[in-house]
């Protein structure tokens, strides 16, 4: 049966020889001030803005233009070969093109597939893809095609970032104006009746966007304001503090009566086919949408905060230390110098590639926001772009204002206040100061200092109040719809289908043959098992070994490959019995996890009675790992307790303030009937810190008995920790 989305009309492709049938065309959405635009009948009196997750085709009589949006949210993925060129705004669906032309060829970037298996989300790439001969252009590129010579040539947007001082007059007008942009989009968005959808909890950037809402003045109480209430992560103390909020501005959380329409649901190959060709090869976590809503939702959200305040101020050469480490995590002591070397390489051309770019616009990147534009150019438009994308097929506008290219003009800080996060100090100040009340999630704050210069800054320019004003046909009826083929059918399709259909072509002779081309039978042994002991995103190991399989197939078979979707090339692998699930593991028996549960216990402490010690964790290896700060542990610094079955973990966190690291390693607290400590022991094998080798041989400790390990930290240090263990053996 047919579906609801269809592959040739959510993308294209245009080369040499059809220039002739192009069409001017909009792909996605643009959110502007004046409306939201979908359609090219909106753009007759709407200007397109550079906010949203769009790609627009303009074609006159010689030439043809290619824009996309601020971000790169689906990515140009561009082919050269000689004179001949190809582009599209799917990767996949560009390399099902070019494999079905006998006279070009691809091959696969093996640095690049190599780096993808290590990276922890998503690909950190500036520009290289799975093939060699496909080049993912920036985000502000502006293709320019001359229809009579047939040639490609590619110009660059100077967006202005980091270049305006917040604490200058521009600064702040700049600032007032994104804020008032915002708040009267929402405004319009609720005044015509649209669904409106809002994230809220306990941390810094949900509550910037939520003051937006304050600004718009609609009633909250006809906005569903998401907010988790579970006890994985942080949700717990997310949701108490979102809760205390919600209360003092008397509003629900999670009322979803809020939200009205109707679903239309996908069948199996569309829900492969919107997340495969949107992110296979460049993400690891694939969220399939299994319908689509109509009327759509507006869905407000902090994505992309760490760019405006002090979040991803790493180094360069400690990030690319940083990534090299993962390797240790996935590969053997055969692999690791081959990813290792492949990781570094990519990385460095990453950085290498965003300053020629920045030169072009005479401007240099300081040292210090190296790793913050790396984020910006990949991390950001690969995580929260595709994510935008994806979302859009499932009936879902993204509204994403802290990545937002006025906003992103501005400077962090100044030479007065050094801290980065005085531009989000400034945001909470000068507009929704009481938001600062109430407490942010594990212990974070604003340094009272920045606070004071921010509000400095304010006092110096106070703030002209703006009216909002209404706009007529604000949004226009959805014709998302239109491409429903099956509206009335009903598709029953669950996420244990998709799961399950993904673990068979998974376990098939062909992918696992494809991938052994190229790599060894451990390390597909290795990511095979770690779809066994992952709780979130299980399969995501499986989504990467199917991206890289599937472009090892197009290649071989690049002269005569008839495979059309990606689907499709997953419905040809014939399925065989698991090869390795048969075998017995510890980590399937839960009433075992206690004898391979390691239990990390890491304080950053110090002595001074006016500093509180603390570490800012940047990233964990393991989605499931469990990390708690008890307040007993929290006397002269702030203490975390990790608890992980991996086996291996590799945790990268921040030093607040100068002290002493202690690393405690231990086994579970398990105890008898009586409230008596039950002696649960596990042997250590490998404890890195930065690179330096702390334990030599295999140690064994439990609870009362933990291994000890102490190192000097300076306030700002960036510490990696690579932790590896396994079941006590009692031989030992």
């Amino acid at each position: 049966m047919k579906g609801n989305f269809n592959v040739d009309e959510a993308f294209f492709i245009i080369d040499n020889n059809n220039l002739e049938f192009v069409k001017t065309k909009f792909y996605g959405y643009c959110v502007t001030e004046q409306g939201i635009i979908e359609n090219i009948e909106d753009l007759e009196d709407k200007k397109i803005k550079p906010e949203g997750a769009y790609i627009y085709i303009y074609k006159s009589k010689n030439e043809i233009i290619i824009k996309q949006d601020y971000i790169g949210a689906y990515g140009l993925y561009l082919y050269k070969d000689n004179e001949y060129f190809a582009i599209s705004n799917s990767f996949v669906y560009l390399v099902d093109y070019i494999k079905k032309q006998k006279e070009h060829r691809i091959t696969l970037n093996k640095k690049y597939a190599d780096a993808f298996i290590t990276a922890d989300l998503c690909s950190f790439a500036y520009s290289e893809t799975l093939v060699h001969e496909i080049e993912l252009l920036d985000r502000s590129a502006i293709v320019n095609i001359d229809i009579k010579n047939k040639s490609c040539e590619i110009f660059y947007n100077d967006y202005k970032e980091n270049t305006i001082d917040i604490d200058s007059k521009e600064g702040i007008d700049l600032l007032d104006k994104w804020y008032y942009k915002w708040s009267n989009i929402l405004y319009n968005l609720k005044i015509n009746n649209c669904n409106i959808m809002s994230d809220l909890s306990g941390g810094f950037d949900s509550r910037m966007t939520f003051g937006l809402l304050l600004g718009s003045k609609i009633n909250l109480n006809e906005v569903l304001i998401n907010s988790i209430d579970d006890t994985k992560h942080t949700h717990k103390e997310d949701y108490k503090i979102a809760k205390e909020i919600s209360e003092y501005y008397n509003f629900s959380l999670n009322n979803k009566n809020n939200i009205k329409g109707k679903y239309y649901n996908y069948n199996v190959d569309d829900i492969l086919n919107i997340s495969f060709y949107i992110k296979a090869g460049f993400h690891k976590q694939l969220h399939f949408k299994h319908s689509c809503m109509l009327p759509k939702r507006y869905y407000l959200g902090g994505n992309g905060g760490e760019c405006i305040r002090s979040y991803w101020n790493i180094l360069k050469e400690n990030y690319i230390k940083q990534q090299e480490n993962r390797c240790r995590q996935i590969c053997s002591r055969n692999d690791f110098d081959i990813f290792s070397e492949s990781v570094k390489a990519i990385a460095q051309k990453s950085f290498q590639e965003i300053n020629k770019k920045f030169e072009l616009f005479d401007r240099k990147i300081s040292v210090e926001d190296e790793s913050l534009n790396l984020y910006r150019e990949t991390r950001c438009r690969n995580h929260f772009g595709k994510d935008m994308v994806e979302n859009f097929f499932a009936g879902t506008i993204r509204l994403c204002p802290l990545i937002d290219s006025d906003l992103y003009k501005l400077k962090l800080n100044t030479f007065e206040c050094e801290d980065k996060n005085l531009l989000m100090a400034l945001i909470f100040v000068r507009y929704n100061e009481k938001l600062l009340d109430f407490k942010f999630e594990g212990h974070r704050c604003i340094d009272k200092l920045t606070l004071k210069y921010a509000q400095k800054i304010n006092d110096e320019f106070p703030i002209a109040k703006r009216e909002i004003s209404l706009v007529k046909n604000f949004c226009k009826p959805d014709k998302l719809g239109d491409y429903f083929y099956n509206k009335d059918s009903v598709f029953k399709v669950s996420p244990n289908d998709i799961n399950n259909f993904l673990l068979d072509i998974f376990n098939s002779s062909k992918i696992r043959s494809n991938f052994l081309l190229y790599y060894t039978n451990i390390l597909y042994k290795t990511l095979y098992d770690d779809v066994k002991t992952r709780i979130y995103q299980p399969l995501q190991n499986v989504y990467v070994i199917l991206a890289i399989s599937k472009i090892i197939q197009d290649i071989q078979f690049n002269k005569n490959f008839e495979s059309t979707y990606f689907s499709d090339f997953m419905k040809e692998q014939p399925a065989i019995q698991p090869v390795y699930f048969g075998d017995s593991f510890i980590r399937w028996d839960k009433n075992l996890d206690k004898y391979i549960t390691a239990r990390i216990d890491i304080k950053n402490t110090g002595n001074s009675i006016f500093k509180e010690n603390d570490i800012e964790i940047i990233s964990i290896s393991d989605n499931s790992a469990v990390i708690s700060t008890p307040e007993w542990f929290h006397k002269a610094g702030k203490g975390y307790v990790i608890e992980s079955q991996m086996g291996i973990l590799n945790l990268v966190f921040k030093c607040i303030n100068k002290g002493q690291l202690v690393i405690r390693l231990r086994g579970k607290d398990v105890r008898d009937k009586l409230n008596n400590r039950i002696p649960i022991w596990i042997d250590y094998n490998k404890l890195f810190i930065n690179d330096k080798k702390m334990l030599d041989k295999v140690k064994s400790a439990w609870h009362d008995e933990p291994l000890m390990y102490n190192y000097d930290v300076n306030d700002g240090d960036i510490i990696s920790v690579l932790v590896e263990w396994q079941v006590h053996d009692f031989n030992i």
